[in-house]
């Protein structure tokens, strides 16, 4: 190679190099960076105002979230130190002052707010009240207000929600936490799709009104809410329903949910589940609290198979039958097994379930015949997914290498099934 032919080539190289040192990023249209501004946390996209091409674009994010938890660590904080909210508040002033965009897809809220533990929060809660209808008038999508965080707020100090919250030709998500939740009129949701409820005291006519105002519902999810006896699911939208029961409240809860597919409920000893036709993917646990493995209480889970006779995926969170608790024991029957006793198989069993899951399982004689039971009465069953974690076994060092799992892993891939085709799986 010639000396002029090296430094064409070195020159060219140059080239290159300098090309991949081109700011790409900044060469992007405005809208296309707001965008990216809008997928960071809040308070980092503010703090690109000191990049000369970015200037004031964050002013156009179509995403607000402003969490009290991202400034500590949850488990460290001091719930007397109040720097890491007013730091959260002057933000939030700041951006709502400042912001241009005409309307907002997400405007999350995450704040301890209890009115009756500090001076101040009375006044606190008003202006939050400015910062909720500054979301609406923007024509917000997914509302989020979180008054717990991180701390322990009682229901004595619930702030109550302006009525503009239920309200709405927009908003399509909504998730409240620790609030008080009483409109004072109709409530209109026209196009809500999700709504999520946590901790929050509600009576059975104000969930009616509730669902009634929401017509588009398709997914509903109440975590430890209390206060409901009845639940009455009629919207033919209405496909997913989560309930988590509050561990405190030992009353019963009846579930009527005619058109529901999908129903995923913790606390299920202390549920009466009505018309569950339509329900074809199940997930059900047993408290331990108040499921003790009495003998009436395994019929408890044959009649919830026969319930869901038409389900395909059944999921059993079991920690009573499957757990090594204190008074757990092998019960039964005139001498023989429960599940030994069921000598015919279910519907469900029989035509329809196809996937089984088992967590938080760990090997005791009276859970291994239980699935010994699947196995030989699942007649379509396609997947069993038996799911075990270290939290079961405290005291062992590495209790899935043991002979003990090797000998159920055995055991249940050597025992007949109904099911030729049938996977076991061990997670």
């Amino acid at each position: 190679m010639s000396n002029g032919d090296a430094e064409i080539s070195i020159c060219e190289r140059q080239k290159v190099a300098l090309n991949e040192q081109i700011d790409r990023i900044s060469s992007l249209p405005d809208p296309i960076l707001a965008h990216i501004l809008s997928l960071l946390p809040t308070e980092d996209a503010v703090k690109t105002v000191l990049i000369r091409r970015f200037g004031n674009l964050w002013t156009y994010i179509h995403n607000l979230d402003f969490d009290v938890c991202l400034y500590h660590e949850c488990t460290e904080v001091d719930y007397e130190d109040t720097v890491d909210e007013e730091r959260l508040i002057n933000l939030i002033r700041h951006v709502l002052i400042l912001h241009q965009r005409s309307d907002i897809h997400r405007f999350c809220l995450k704040l301890e707010l209890n009115l009756w533990s500090t001076p101040g929060q009375l006044e606190l809660a008003n202006e939050i009240d400015t910062w909720i209808r500054f979301a609406l008038r923007k024509k917000v999508k997914v509302l989020e207000l979180d008054f717990k965080a991180c701390g322990n707020s009682g229901p004595e100090g619930y702030h109550k929600l302006p009525n503009v919250v239920f309200i709405s030709d927009f908003i399509t998500e909504l998730k409240l936490v620790y609030c008080c939740v009483e409109p004072r009129e109709h409530i209109q949701l026209a196009s809500l799709k999700s709504l999520s409820l946590n901790g929050i005291l509600i009576c059975d006519k104000m969930m009616i009104d509730i669902l009634s105002g929401c017509p588009a519902l398709e997914s509903l999810f109440l975590y430890e809410c209390y206060g409901l006896h009845k639940l009455d699911f009629t919207s033919v939208n209405l496909k997913n329903v989560v309930i988590e029961l509050d561990c405190h409240d030992s009353s019963r809860l009846e579930v009527s949910c005619p058109y529901v597919t999908s129903l995923n409920i913790s606390g299920i000893e202390r549920t009466d589940l009505y018309n569950v036709s339509s329900i074809v993917d199940a997930a059900l646990e047993f408290d331990n609290r108040f499921f003790d493995c009495a003998c009436g209480q395994y019929r408890e889970v044959k009649m919830l198979f026969e319930q869901l006779y038409d389900a395909e995926v059944f999921t059993l969170f079991t920690r009573a039958i499957l757990h090594d608790d204190p008074w757990l024991m092998e019960y039964e029957i005139d001498g023989e097994n429960f599940w030994d006793l069921q000598r015919s198989s279910f519907h469900c069993l029989r035509s329809h379930l196809k996937t089984i899951r088992i967590r938080s399982f760990k090997i005791k004689s009276c859970a291994v015949k239980l699935v010994h039971f699947l196995l030989r009465k699942a007649c379509v069953l396609e997947k069993l997914v038996i799911e075990t974690n270290w939290v079961s076994y405290p005291d062992e060092e590495n209790p899935f290498t043991s002979e003990t799992w090797k000998e159920f892993s055995e055991d249940i891939h050597s025992c007949p099934r109904a099911s030729p085709q049938a996977v076991i799986l061990i997670l």
